[in-house]
């Protein structure tokens, strides 16, 4: 699966539809240390990305950084098109458990530094865990689960 800049969200949404259910993974080319110096969020529904870098590192179950300049999945997540750009790449008011990158400011947010894969056909390759058909509204949590299972967890989730 290809890793898709956060700079081309609006054309994936042209390409998937805007209200087409999706599984998504966000990914930076950010490290550690650059995560755990996120300013607090403003909002207390937002990701703290800071917090969670802080005590998820280190575990093994957490997805670990790649070498630099490598795409490390620190997200995952299901929903639209929109819901992944207004939510996680944009500035979306106080809905919970987003990310609202652009918030922090250019000091933080760089849309080259963070992109997404996303899987929506009704017969996903998901890597290694193989061919699996699934029906969104059924299975998209247990898929999510699994893959999470297989991978590990990314280091930005909280559930």
């Amino acid at each position: 699966m290809k890793v898709y800049p956060a700079t081309q969200l609006d054309q994936l949404q042209e390409e998937y539809g805007a209200t087409s259910k999706v599984l998504y993974w966000i990914y930076t080319r950010l490290r550690p240390a650059a995560l755990a110096k996120f300013p607090k969020p403003a909002l207390p529904s937002r990701v703290p990305i800071s917090e969670l870098c802080g005590v998820h590192l280190g575990l093994k179950t957490i997805i670990q950084p790649p070498p630099a300049n490598n795409w490390w999945c620190v997200y995952s997540g299901r929903g639209t098109i929109t819901r992944l750009r207004d939510h996680h790449f944009g500035i979306p008011g106080d809905v919970i458990g987003c990310l609202g990158l652009p918030e922090y400011g250019e000091a933080y947010w760089n849309p080259s530094e963070w992109g997404v894969r996303i899987v929506k056909d009704t017969k996903a390759r998901l890597g290694s865990i193989g061919r699996l058909a699934f029906n969104y509204a059924v299975n998209a949590e247990n898929l999510e689960r699994a893959w999470r299972l297989h991978y590990g967890w990314p280091i930005l989730c909280r559930k």
